[in-house]
C-alpha cells in the first residue's frame, strides 16, 4: 500500500513538472525583415543666375561652346508700345484726299520668358558683348539687345536702349517705347540662364610599392 501511494505520487509529480515544462514552451515565428529599396540620388535642381563675362569665357574654355548654346531667360517682365501714323495722299475725281493712318501695337514680354541668342555675340568695348536674343518664334528678327551697364568680369547684362533718354528701342523695324513691369520699374530687366551643381570628385589610394636597384 505504502508503495502504491509513492508511486502515485511519483507520477502525479511528474505530470505536473510535464505541464509546466509544456506551458513554457514558445513557438517560434519568423520575423520578415524589411529591406529598403536603393533610391536614386536626388537631383539638384537648376537655379537661375545673371549671365556674366566671367561665365561666357569660362564656357568657352572648358566646354569649347558659345553662348549661343545657352537658354535665355529674362529677369522682369516688359511691354513694348507702338503708335505711328502718316499721310497718304491720293486723287479721286479730281480732288485730293489726304488719309491719316494709325499702327497702334503692343507686345508683352512676361517675366523668366525664354529666349535664344539671334545672332552670334558681338564684341563692343572693354564692357564686353552686346547679346541680341529674341522671344517671338514667329518672329526671328525681332529681338531685344543686352549689354553691360558697367565694365568687369561680374556685371549683369542689362536691356540695351537705343534711345535711353526717351527709354525707345528698335524692335524690328519699328522703334517701341518700354514700359518696366514691377515695384521697380526704373531698374531694367537683365538676362538669366539656369544652372545646375553637380558633383564630379573622384578619390582614390595607394600604397607605394617602392623602387629597388635593378
Amino acid at each position: 500500500m505504502v508503495c502504491t501511494k509513492k508511486y502515485f505520487c511519483w507520477l502525479l509529480l511528474s505530470c505536473v513538472v510535464l505541464m509546466a515544462f509544456s506551458g513554457c514552451v514558445t513557438e517560434h515565428r519568423s520575423i520578415p525583415i524589411t529591406r529598403k529599396p536603393n533610391l536614386p540620388p536626388v537631383a539638384k535642381e537648376s537655379r537661375p543666375v545673371s549671365v556674366t563675362k566671367d561665365i561666357i569665357y569660362k564656357v568657352k574654355e572648358d566646354d569649347k561652346k558659345a553662348p549661343k548654346d545657352f537658354q535665355y531667360y529674362i529677369s522682369k517682365g516688359i511691354t513694348l508700345k507702338l503708335s505711328k501714323s502718316k499721310e497718304i495722299y491720293t486723287i479721286e475725281s479730281g480732288e485730293l484726299i489726304i488719309t491719316k493712318q494709325t499702327k497702334r501695337e503692343q507686345i508683352t514680354i512676361v517675366e523668366n520668358l525664354p529666349g535664344l541668342i539671334y545672332n552670334d555675340v558681338t564684341a563692343t568695348d572693354d564692357k564686353g558683348y552686346l547679346l541680341e536674343v529674341h522671344f517671338e518664334e514667329k518672329y526671328p528678327d525681332c529681338y531685344l539687345k543686352f549689354h553691360q551697364v558697367f565694365p568687369g568680369d561680374n556685371e549683369n547684362y542689362y536691356l540695351f536702349y537705343d534711345d535711353a533718354q526717351n527709354k525707345t528701342i528698335k524692335y524690328g523695324d519699328d522703334n517701341y517705347t518700354v514700359t518696366i513691369d514691377g515695384i521697380d520699374p526704373i531698374d531694367p530687366p537683365f538676362l538669366l540662364i539656369k544652372m545646375q551643381s553637380k558633383d564630379a570628385s573622384n578619390s582614390d589610394a595607394r600604397m607605394a610599392s617602392g623602387v629597388k636597384l635593378p
